[in-house]
This record gives structure tokens, C-alpha cells and sequence, in this order.
């Protein structure tokens, strides 16, 4: 058996060695991070649409060597998929991974487009779990659905996200381990709350603004902390969530561009419409205010309200906008609701 005498070590040398071995593992570690995070941006540009080649000559990277990393992403999705499925002769998941695995399969394209980032987004932080944070990190990152459309019009982008994230919980130590990283109770709590959303809006599939809903009807987690330092309204974030997919009958604006909704019989009116249908009917000679609409003539008595369903005759205003028209009484409502909606008082 051999035997090391370190009193015969010189002791200055050896604490020499140590000091080297440690800026060794440091600079090692940062090495890894980097790298991961440089894979990670040629991931982005190729997902982007640059070219592989365009990539490999901005860089100073052979084609095969962009293609490479670029493929490693795709065997990592392709294996997470098949693990997913519980397909081949990979491990069953544990139980209480189960509910996790079969929301993956019911989620859309952006969705699963995010889940896929914050597992990436992950990895580049070195974080061995895949937490709430990384969720949102996802949403900001993805290149379509209405999520990252709801996080952009909160001024917030993927950078800002990222920083915040890090100033929150910083970065890890040591590299993930290599497969599909575990979610965190909380990020599961996002899943089942996102699915949950999913069923109220009579979705197949959980989207990524299902998945923005669960983070903030978790609300506890680094998540909600990070669109607390960022300046998100949690409130106004909700309403357009729910107005996701509709659109102002009237002007056409989508339900992420308006303040608010207020939803008639198969037709929805936006504060801006509300104003100005308003404005008309309280000034019809002036032009002012009018934008999409103009008034109903006085002789066409066959014209009803789209909202409560009043003729020109048993209304003294009608306006109307594209195929919609409302009276008078339903905008002062209208009106009404959008200041309770907003928060604001009704002027």
C-alpha cells in the first residue's frame, strides 16, 4: 500500500498547488458556462433564421462545427421527447413526475417552444432544476405566441429578464447533469395551474400564455419576483391574457393591443371604439373623436344595436364601424365597464 508523508512536502510549494488547482477549477468551470452559453446564442441565431453557413463564416466556425452544436440541441429535445412519450427502454418516471410528463404532450407549439428554452436557459445558468424562473425565461425568449407579445409589451425583453434572474438567485455551481433537468414544486404548480387555464378557455392544448397565467397564479416563486423588479402589472398581464385571441369588432385591434374588452353578444367594443363612438354621439356635427364609426341615418329604422339588440327607432343614437353598431346607452355602460376594468374613474 503506498503511503504519502506530506511533512515531507515543502509547504509554500504545495499551498502553491492548491492555489494553482483551484484557479484551475474556476477558470475550468467558467470555461463550461461559457461555452454552454455560446452553444446556446448559435442555438438562438440558427432558430432565428441564419443559415448555418451564414452562422459558421460570422464566427470563424467550419459549417460542420455550427451544424454539430445545433444538432446536439435536437438529439437533447428528441431524447427528452422520447422520455416524455415513456417510449423504448428508457426509466418510467417516478409517480409524482407522471402529471408533468403527460402536460408536455398537450401543450401547443409556442408552449412547448418555451419549455424547451427554459430547460436551455437552465442549463446556461447552471442550474440543475428547471424552476419558475426558468419558465419565464422561456416565455421572454420564444419567437412566437402570445406570451412573449404580453412580456414585450411589458417592457420586458429576454436580457432584462435574464439579469434579473440572476440577481435574484445568481448562477450555479457545477455542471447539470446531462438528460431532461426535474422541475421544481412550483414550476409543477405552473404546469397544473396552466393546464387549468387551458380547460376554462375550452383549449386542447395548454399555449404560452396558459403557461404565463400559471406563473402568475403562483405567484410566489423567483417568477413572480422578477416581474415584481421589472415593473409588470400582474393585474393588467390577467386581463390581457383573457382577451388573448379576441379582437375589437369595431377597429379590429387584437386583445393584447387594447387596455380592455367588453364583450357583447359575439362582438367586443375597446375603450378606444368606446371613446370615440362616444365623442360622435355627443358632438355629430364636429367630426371630432369619430375614428371607425359614423352615425346610423335617422331613416334606416332596421339597424339594431350589436349589443342589446335596440332598432334606430327605439334608439335616438346608433353609430356604427365595420359590420358592429351600438347605441348610446350600451357605450355609457361600455364606458362604465372599461373604467372598472382599468382602474380608473369614468369621465
Amino acid at each position: 500500500m503506498l503511503s504519502i508523508n506530506l511533512d515531507s512536502m515543502d509547504k509554500r510549494l504545495l499551498g502553491e498547488a492548491v492555489a494553482a488547482r483551484d484557479r484551475y477549477i474556476d477558470t475550468q468551470r467558467d470555461a463550461d458556462t461559457a461555452r454552454a452559453e455560446y452553444h446556446y446564442a448559435i442555438r438562438r441565431l440558427h432558430a432565428s433564421g441564419g443559415s448555418m453557413r451564414e452562422i459558421a463564416g460570422a464566427l470563424g466556425l467550419s459549417h460542420q462545427r455550427v451544424h454539430q452544436i445545433v444538432e446536439e440541441s435536437g438529439a437533447r429535445r428528441k431524447g427528452l421527447l422520447r422520455r416524455r412519450a415513456g417510449g423504448g427502454s428508457l426509466e418510467r418516471p417516478e409517480p409524482d413526475e407522471r402529471p408533468v410528463t403527460r402536460a408536455f404532450g398537450r401543450m401547443a407549439g409556442d408552449a412547448s417552444e418555451a419549455m424547451t428554452l427554459a430547460q436551455e436557459e437552465a442549463r446556461s445558468l447552471g442550474h440543475h432544476y428547471i424552476g419558475t424562473e426558468h419558465i419565464l425565461l422561456g416565455l421572454a425568449g420564444s419567437r412566437h405566441g402570445i406570451a412573449a407579445q404580453l412580456l414585450t409589451g411589458s417592457g420586458i425583453s429576454p436580457d432584462q429578464a435574464r439579469a434579473a434572474v440572476l440577481q435574484v438567485i445568481g448562477r450555479g455551481k457545477g455542471e447539470p447533469p446531462s438528460g431532461p433537468l426535474r422541475l421544481t414544486p412550483r414550476a409543477k404548480k405552473v404546469l397544473e395551474l396552466a393546464r387549468k387555464q387551458a380547460k376554462g378557455d375550452h383549449s386542447a392544448h395548454v399555449r404560452g400564455e396558459h403557461l404565463l397565467a400559471g406563473l402568475l397564479g403562483e405567484g410566489r416563486g423567483v417568477a413572480a419576483q422578477v416581474l415584481t423588479r421589472l415593473g409588470a402589472d400582474p393585474g393588467r398581464l390577467r386581463r390581457q391574457i383573457s382577451m388573448a385571441g379576441r379582437s375589437c369588432t369595431f377597429c379590429g385591434r387584437s386583445g393584447i393591443e387594447a387596455a380592455s374588452l367588453v364583450a357583447g353578444p359575439g362582438v367586443y367594443i375597446c375603450e378606444r371604439c368606446t371613446q370615440d363612438a362616444s365623442q360622435l354621439i355627443a358632438s355629430p356635427g364636429s367630426g371630432h373623436g369619430a375614428g371607425p364609426f359614423g352615425l346610423v341615418p335617422p331613416g334606416d329604422q332596421e339597424t339594431a344595436c350589436s349589443f342589446c339588440g335596440k332598432r334606430r327607432g327605439g334608439t335616438a343614437d346608433l353609430v356604427t364601424a365595420r359590420t358592429a353598431v351600438i347605441c348610446g346607452e350600451c357605450l355609457t355602460l361600455c364606458r362604465e365597464i372599461h373604467a372598472e376594468q382599468q382602474g380608473t374613474p369614468d369621465t
